[in-house]
C-alpha cells in the first residue's frame, strides 16, 4: 500500500501531493481537477509552483466569513472568484466520469474489502478493477 493512501475516514488533502506525484512520474499532466476534500493553499501551491500544474479544486473547505469574502490564500482566492463566474465549469464537470465508475463498482461489487493486509488490499482493488471491465 502507498503510503498516502489510508484505510478509514479522514482528510483527502494531506494525500493529494503523492497522487499528484505518482501521475506526473507516469504521464504529462497539465491540469488537475480534485473535488473540495483536496482543498488546501498547500496543495494549490504544490501543483502549480513546484509541479508546474494547473490545479482546480473548488475553495470549500473551511468556514466562511459572514461577509461573503473570498478565502485569504492566493489560489483558494483565485478558485473562489473562478468557480463564481464557472470559468471551470467545461472542466471539473468531467469528475461525473469517474465519480460514475466509483459508484458502478461499489454498487456492483460492494464498497467494503475483505483483505486485511495492504498488499492484499491492493491486489483485491486491482482485481475489483479487471472485473469491473469486464462485466462493462
Amino acid at each position: 500500500m502507498t503510503p498516502f493512501l489510508h484505510p478509514g475516514a479522514g482528510s483527502d488533502a494531506p494525500s493529494f501531493e503523492g497522487l499528484l506525484y505518482d501521475a506526473w512520474r507516469r504521464a504529462p499532466v497539465k491540469t488537475v481537477v480534485a473535488d473540495a476534500g483536496f482543498d488546501s493553499e498547500a496543495n494549490h501551491r504544490i501543483a502549480r509552483l513546484d509541479m508546474n500544474v494547473r490545479s482546480i479544486i473548488p475553495p470549500l473547505i473551511g468556514r466562511q466569513s459572514k461577509s461573503g469574502s473570498p478565502p485569504r490564500g492566493r489560489y483558494r482566492r483565485l478558485m473562489h472568484h473562478r468557480f463564481a463566474r464557472h470559468a471551470d465549469r467545461r472542466l471539473y464537470v468531467q469528475r461525473w466520469q469517474s465519480e460514475t465508475v466509483n459508484s458502478m463498482t461499489k454498487r456492483n461489487l460492494g464498497s467494503s474489502l475483505r483483505a486485511r493486509t495492504s498488499e492484499r488490499r491492493e491486489r483485491e482493488m486491482l482485481l475489483r478493477a479487471i472485473t469491473h471491465n469486464v462485466m462493462i
